[in-house]
């Protein structure tokens, strides 16, 4: 049967018939072992450790087994040392010997720890609870008949005297003039530390005070001069001021008679205002203010049309980087340009709004506003108009007629911009479904004389293009207009390769062949051709006839051919694409 080591000294417990041959060296080592526990161990941390552990060593020499244990080495930090096994149960004497100024914190298990201070030793015990362990001061509350103190008794904490205390000879408080005593006055009280006296002290001449005297209250009829510190960790009352320097405190203010005042913290300056305003004021006059209502911040100039400039410096040069315009309803003035959701705005704008993902941009630029998309897809840059009913965040449907865009083009005159023209487009319909919505586009122009545009033309949903109105009341009209086509003598151009069929009017030059403005009307297939009309006889539909303008289809095209000098033509083309 195996030696066990339960005990809380683990030493060699041998079994019954173990250890033969070498129980003697065994139990001479238990011996020895028993003397180590009665003496001193010392044992080193590892420099500037945070945790430490000392396993009392089974059958084994080792410090942490000595009753007095000083621990040893340096610290920048608390260092926690757990005493192991957490089963052993024993009184200690611990010093912490470390350098460094830290405390050691001992420990046993999940119970209390002891802190014991660098250079102080303590009396614990180990409880040996297992895994909640705890480590406890022995001497917490000591209990002595008498105690006899050979040199210096500090205190910490309080001292609670419960009887009389006599004093057997004479308590002799003298003064020992030295260089530091500038009075240099007899049978003076002096108490280098400071003294707490419950009742009156009498002085009959001078007391002075060379460290901490505390009283409860203090009725100086004259004059207070003190060479030195006055410090007062009490309520400080002065109903008549406190002047320091060239500063008065008084009341409700605290006033600079010359100079700047500088207000300079180690950590933050917190303005705590009840009243919810903090105001700035200048000679007298309220300037402006911070209304901190209802959980807000509002910042307010308080001059009648007085700006607020928000001023930087730009490489050492300083510059308004905003100016907001009292005189104009607050404007906001941005000199040099605004970028939004973004660090560094395109080449010459001075607005530049990108979208979340940094794709599109909305900007102006010389001369004009942009929408700008920069990316390696097909999706092009998109101006959207969105309509609803009901309100923003609270949408409804809308209905048919409703108008979903608009684009206003105007023109200045006389007092002011007036409209040129305009496109709209409107729900043209019932939405059949929740993802479609019917539409038709309508473009409207402004005569003369007339303030509003006039409807000429819309595109309803089918597709269907309807022109409303020319010239003439009731009469359609399309025009093609300033644009010509110069075919020289013998030439011919391609016009059109029609599908279903093509209306083609083909005008020659003034004076062409001898006639004012020679015109002709043709109807053209995929295969075919049909002259509809020719007043002077101009045209023909067959390639290469001399001294006419040849009008032919040719491999699928319309081509016009000049069998005449040199002329421009003005040529117009309806093409029908299906049925």
């Amino acid at each position: 049967m195996a030696s066990t080591y339960v005990n809380d000294l683990r030493l060699n417990e041998m079994a019954t018939g173990d250890a033969s041959g070498t129980w003697g060296t065994t139990t001479n080592t238990n011996l020895e072992l028993i003397g180590e526990a009665l003496g001193f161990g010392t044992e080193a941390i590892t420099t500037n450790a945070d945790t430490h552990t000392t396993t009392v060593a089974d059958g084994a020499t080792d410090p942490g087994r000595a009753m007095y244990l000083k621990y040893t080495g340096t610290l920048d930090s608390a260092c926690t040392i757990t005493i192991a096994p957490n089963t052993i149960s024993r009184m200690h004497f611990i010093e912490n010997g470390t350098s460094g100024s830290q405390n050691i914190i001992i420990s046993q298990g999940s119970g209390a720890n002891i802190t014991i201070p660098p250079g102080d030793t303590k009396a614990v015990y180990l409880d040996g609870a297992g895994s909640g362990a705890a480590v406890v001061d022995a001497f917490a509350s000591l209990n002595t008949v008498d105690l006899k103190v050979e040199d210096d008794l500090t205190v910490t904490d309080d001292v609670s005297i419960g009887g009389a205390t006599t004093i057997g000879g004479v308590l002799d408080i003298t003064d020992t003039t030295d260089s530091s005593d500038a009075t240099g006055d007899t049978g003076a009280l002096r108490t280098e530390g400071g003294a707490s006296i419950a009742k009156k002290l009498f002085v009959g001449t001078d007391l002075d005070v060379d460290g901490t005297s505390n009283l409860d209250v203090v009725d100086i009829d004259g004059a207070v001069d003190m060479a030195s510190t006055l410090g007062v960790s009490g309520v400080l009352t002065a109903n008549a001021g406190v002047v320091v320097d060239n500063i008065t405190i008084d009341g409700t203010e605290i006033d600079l008679s010359s100079g700047d005042l500088t207000l300079d913290v180690a950590g933050d300056i917190i303005l705590d205002a009840d009243g919810e305003h903090i105001h700035f004021d200048h000679a007298g006059t309220r300037v402006g203010n911070i209304d901190l209502g209802s959980n807000g911040i509002t910042l307010r100039a308080s001059v009648s049309d007085a700006d607020m400039v928000f001023r930087v410096n730009d490489g050492g040069s300083e510059i308004v980087a905003l100016t907001i315009d009292s005189s104009d309803a607050g404007r906001a003035i941005f000199p040099t340009g605004v970028l939004i959701h973004d660090t560094t705005a395109l080449a010459n704008t001075t607005f530049d709004a990108r979208d979340v993902d940094n794709v599109t941009s909305l900007n102006v630029q010389n001369n004009g506003a942009t929408i700008q998309r920069s990316q390696s897809a097909t999706a092009a840059p998109t101006l959207v108009f969105n309509k609803a009913r009901g309100s923003l965040g609270s949408e409804s449907n809308v209905a048919d007629g409703d108008f979903t865009g608009s684009v206003t083009f105007r023109g200045y005159h006389g007092s002011g911009f007036h409209q040129t023209a305009t496109i709209e487009s409107k729900v043209s319909g019932t939405p059949g479904d929740s993802s479609d919505m019917p539409g038709a586009l309508l473009f409207a122009t402004s005569n003369d004389g007339s303030a509003t545009p006039t409807s000429r033309m819309e595109l309803d949903q089918t597709g269907q293009m309807t022109l409303k109105g020319g010239a003439t009341t009731g009469v359609q009209v399309m025009q093609f207009s300033n644009s010509s086509v110069t075919i020289a003598a013998d030439a011919s151009i391609a016009v059109i390769a029609p599908n279903t069929g093509s209306l083609v009017s083909v005008l020659a030059q003034k004076s062409h062949l001898g006639n004012s403005f020679p015109s002709g009307l043709f109807y053209a297939s995929d295969n075919s051709i049909t002259e509809i009309s020719d007043a002077e006889g101009c045209f023909t539909t067959t390639a290469n006839t001399a001294s006419r303008i040849n009008v032919y289809m040719e491999s699928g095209n319309l081509r016009v051919q000049n069998k005449n000098a040199t002329c421009p033509f003005a040529m117009g083309c309806i093409d029908y694409r299906g049925v």
